[in-house]
Order: C-alpha cells, then sequence, then structure tokens
C-alpha cells in the first residue's frame, strides 16, 4: 500500500525546493511517485512502498501523513489524479452506455439488461477505486461496507462487518 508524504516547497532566490526521487530512468509505472495535490502551500505525494526516498534538500521536511478521512477526501476532491480517475469511469461506462440508456435503466423494472448494465457499471466503478488505492487514497471501509449493504439487501453481513456499519446505519436514520 502506498504511503502519502507531505512538504512544503521552499524557494530562495535561484531554486525552488521540492521532494527529490529516485531516478525515475531506473523506475518501472507502478514504482512512480506521484504529486497528488498542494493545498494550502503543503504538497502531497503518494510514494509505493517499493520507493526508498533519497536524502532530502536540507531546505524542506518531508513527512508521512496519517492519513484521517477528512484529508483524505481534501485529497480527493483538489487532486487532478482523482479527477481523470474519476473521468475515464465515466468515459469506460459512456463505451457502453450512453446518458440516455442509464436514464432508460431507471425506469425499466429489474431484468437481464438492467442486471448487465449494473455490473458494468460496477465494473467500472471498482477499477476507479482500484486505481484511488494504488495512489494510496483507500476508500473509507465504514462507508463502503455501508453502500454495499444498502444497494444489496439480500446481502446477509456478518456479526462483525455488522457492528462495524450499525452506527453509519444509526447515523442515517438520525439525520432523515
Amino acid at each position: 500500500m502506498p504511503k502519502i508524504y507531505k512538504y512544503r516547497k521552499i524557494t530562495d532566490a535561484f531554486t525552488t525546493h521540492s521532494l527529490r526521487e529516485p531516478d525515475s530512468r531506473l523506475a518501472g509505472e507502478a514504482d512512480r511517485i506521484t504529486e497528488l495535490v498542494t493545498i494550502d502551500g503543503v504538497t502531497y505525494v503518494s510514494v509505493p512502498d517499493t520507493v526508498i526516498l533519497p536524502e532530502q534538500p536540507k531546505e524542506i521536511s518531508v513527512k508521512e501523513v496519517t492519513l484521517t478521512d477528512a484529508l483524505a477526501e481534501a485529497i480527493k476532491a483538489a487532486s487532478h489524479h482523482v479527477a481523470l480517475v474519476n473521468e475515464r469511469v465515466v468515459t469506460k461506462i459512456r463505451e457502453k452506455y450512453s446518458v440516455n440508456d442509464e436514464l432508460k435503466m431507471l425506469r425499466v423494472g429489474p431484468s437481464n439488461e438492467t442486471d448487465a448494465y449494473n455490473d458494468h457499471v460496477e465494473a467500472c466503478r471498482a477499477w476507479g477505486r482500484a486505481e484511488k488505492e494504488r495512489l494510496g487514497l483507500t476508500p473509507n471501509p465504514r462507508q463502503e461496507a455501508w453502500l454495499t449493504s444498502v444497494k444489496n439487501p439480500d446481502i446477509v453481513l456478518t456479526d462483525k462487518v455488522q457492528t462495524f456499519v450499525e452506527p453509519i446505519i444509526e447515523e442515517v436514520i438520525v439525520l432523515k
């Protein structure tokens, strides 16, 4: 699982000091560092587990981040990488279904056609989630479990998952 690091770029009279990466010519695609976003002057990067950061410039301080739900959501909301993943998910859906096709699925009752549509959309969304996980931006497991239980009422949740999900369901009931 990739780790998220943060640092502030420092600019002096001649240089902008930023994260020093390993030689990219020696790295494969899976071993590349990805600059996710800069929020309030703090730059967040995704560093794969296989990468060891070289010694950094003395002008900057690079620290590993404990990814909270709030920080993950802020990064997802501002990151152009995440926006591209989201666009690609829509593009993958559009390769098979137009907007009109999707609207039709909302009006049609359960059928083999709607099942095929739902399977396709879920496969596209799963690809998007996997890409975000590859960047170290894992989905909120409580929210994912709740969404799964809501979308699939026939699924019986284990006691462990049920205990995990019930506080969310209670929150939603209170909000109604």
